[in-house]
């Protein structure tokens, strides 16, 4: 682990469609030394579904390297109300889409730590509901790949009923330290954010999708997180971790009995390969 420090960054957005991400990237992110964060979101609005993006990324402040003390989340009520008003509800989501875009382009020039970025309280996405839950999928796709697999994102999603109710965007370099590494060389990473009803019929509904997705990330030589839902079947775990034979066979070198079990286990390393 790595312990990056606490410094001091100027704000700035810029806002297109997203088949054009990855040429902003290229032209703000690569060529800039002194960007230390980034991330990009998608407008979910089933109306114009994954057209729209922004690209937000903070560059060091190399003259004014004072860190501003630490504050509490701003409107934190108001962000809460937004996002949990975006639910099943398209007006909801132009709103939130809109108020975001607004509020980052006011914040361009602002200065903030590092620390600072970082500090949203989870409390604006709590999902409080008795009969619905919040999922969340990622998927590491190469950055030649990128458009192709918002093509997908936009053919597949809208066939199901879960609710898609955000996706950010982050960059990831090559892993060369995880054996399952879920970067095999830079990648970008669609963290998606799903509210889904706690039925048989709902979790039917976010199995199908989780396994259409992952069969087109394949496809597109991507990979997906492991450290989210089962859904995955057995082949396709395999076809996107090709290690994972030789993981398990380790595993049962050094724990030969099993004594060390969990579900992700007990679904992939005691099956056979289908």
């Amino acid at each position: 682990m790595i312990t990056v420090s606490n410094e001091v960054y100027t704000s700035h957005r810029i806002a297109m469609l997203s088949e054009k991400y990855i040429e902003y990237y290229s032209k703000y992110i690569d060529a800039n030394a002194n960007v230390r964060m980034v991330y990009g979101r998608l407008n979910v609005n089933r109306e114009n579904f994954l057209n729209e993006a922004m690209l937000n990324f903070f560059v060091l402040d190399t003259v004014n390297t004072v860190i501003p003390p630490l504050s509490g989340s701003k409107l934190s009520d108001l962000k809460r109300s937004i996002f949990i008003g975006s639910k099943d509800d398209d007006y909801g989501k132009e709103l939130r889409w809109k108020s975001e875009k607004m509020a980052t382009k006011m914040s361009v020039g602002d200065r903030f730590s590092r620390n600072q970025i970082m500090n949203d309280s989870p409390y604006l996405y709590m999902n409080k509901s008795p009969d619905k839950t919040d999922i969340l999928h990622e998927y590491f796709i190469p950055r030649s790949r990128f458009n192709d697999f918002v093509k997908v994102l936009q053919k597949i999603i809208p066939k199901y009923k879960s609710d898609l109710l955000n996706v950010t965007i982050r960059n990831v370099y090559k892993d060369e330290d995880t054996f399952l590494s879920s970067a095999h060389g830079e990648v970008f990473g669609f963290v998606m954010f799903f509210n889904q009803p706690i039925t048989e019929e709902g979790e039917g509904e976010m199995k199908a999708l989780t396994q259409e997705l992952i069969e087109k990330v394949i496809e597109l030589g991507g990979t997906y997180y492991l450290p989210y839902r089962l859904h995955a079947t057995p082949k396709q775990f395999f076809a996107a971790y090709p290690g994972a034979q030789e993981f398990f066979d380790k595993k049962r070198q050094y724990d030969p009995h099993e004594i060390f079990q969990n579900k992700f286990y007990q679904q992939y390393g005691l099956k056979p390969i289908l």
